[in-house]
């Protein structure tokens, strides 16, 4: 072999080895951004052990990502922890109203010491809105009674204190018309707030007076024995 055709040959050498340097460096970087964004991926939802037969792919995974939607925004879960949960076989519960399909379960997070009871609807004929909702249960369903549970709906208070006020649901009342017996205008409300011992206090808020009577009586309509309750009288009728 000559000066000439050794010299080519090294060049070729040296491309080929130069092009299998770049090709392994672009696979490397290709595979570092893989692993990098399924890691980013994982840590984006709440990794749950096995949803139950029949819940399409991705409602579990919308479910997934608003329980670490919930967590970084109620206990600062960072963006890329990974999160672990488990359902409740037992608590499953599947209901069917006409073409939308409603799914329940409770779901228990270790690391955070949270119990959600999960709702989810979905169609394959019509359109669902708000199709999940996660919220609190009382103490009694939870894995972690003295553990104050958080979500973006309610927490573990909210739902006791409705479960003890079942009328709270029904606050706050809004009455508005124009009574035309008495050539009047009727507007007050009736709303519901919790006192420093966790009682409910209702205030009746007058805006065109004397409405404090039909307000009790409203009230006791309702179901509600004002005598259980403090209630409260604000006139704001200055302006009728």
């Amino acid at each position: 072999m000559n000066k000439k055709e050794k010299k080519q040959s090294l060049s070729v050498q040296t491309i080929v080895v130069f092009a299998t340097v770049v090709l392994l460096a672009i696979i490397g970087i290709s595979t570092f951004f893989i692993i990098r964004n399924n890691v980013i991926k994982e840590a984006q939802v709440v990794s749950i052990n096995e949803y139950p037969e029949g819940l399409p792919e991705d409602v579990y995974e919308n479910i997934g990502l608003q329980l670490k939607n919930i967590l970084k925004e109620m206990f600062d879960a960072s963006e890329e922890e990974k999160i672990k949960a488990e359902i409740r076989s037992d608590s499953i519960e599947r209901l069917k109203d006409s073409d939308i399909y409603t799914m329940k379960f409770l779901v228990d997070i270790d690391e955070y010491k949270q119990t959600y009871l999960v709702s989810a609807s979905w169609s394959d004929t019509v359109e669902v809105s708000d199709g999940i909702v996660i919220s609190c249960t009382n103490r009694s369903q939870s894995k972690y009674p003295d553990s104050m549970c958080k979500s973006m709906y309610n927490t573990t208070v909210d739902v006791e204190r409705i479960e003890n006020n079942p009328l709270y649901e029904k606050l706050q009342i809004v009455v508005d018309y124009f009574n035309f017996e008495e050539r009047r205008a009727v507007h007050y409300e009736i709303r519901g707030s919790f006192d420093d011992e966790d009682k409910l206090v209702l205030t009746v808020v007058d805006y065109s007076g004397n409405n404090y009577v039909p307000a009790i009586v409203k009230l006791i309509e309702l179901g509600y024995k004002t005598d259980d309750y403090h209630i409260e009288y604000v006139d704001q009728s200055g302006g009728y």
